[in-house]
């Protein structure tokens, strides 16, 4: 009888949970979307371009064909031109018979000064 009961109580609250799902995406969305006005009120760039500075470092390689498909290239752009981050665009290491070029990309002072306060240095 108490299986029963403990049952009964986990099945009630599966169908709340599943009922209030739709909700919590929603309230999930909206708050992204208070981060990224949150980002942009306080520092000029929202969550997307942070997780990009967060990738900053040296030896890291990116294709430029890549990054412009993706979006990414025009926020890089962004970071550089408001000193986050400097950007290197080099022929691809090794050689590439594409011709692609390889953007690297490396924190300034004001960009380090944002990772290390989100990686809690």
């Amino acid at each position: 009888m108490r299986a029963l009961c403990i049952i009964a109580v986990l099945l009630s609250l599966s169908f709340q949970t599943s009922a209030v799902e739709p909700n919590a995406d929603t309230r999930l969305g909206e708050s992204a979307r208070v981060l990224d006005w949150r980002a942009h009120q306080s520092l000029g760039i929202g969550i997307q371009h942070i997780a990009l500075l967060l990738q900053a470092g040296p030896g890291e390689f990116f294709r430029k064909e890549t990054l412009v498909q993706n979006g990414f290239w025009a926020r890089l752009k962004e970071l550089e031109s408001k000193g986050f981050i400097t950007v290197s665009e080099s022929s691809m290491p090794g050689g590439n018979p594409l011709g692609d070029s390889a953007v690297s990309f490396s924190a300034t002072a004001k960009g380090q000064a944002i990772i290390s306060a989100l990686k809690g240095k």
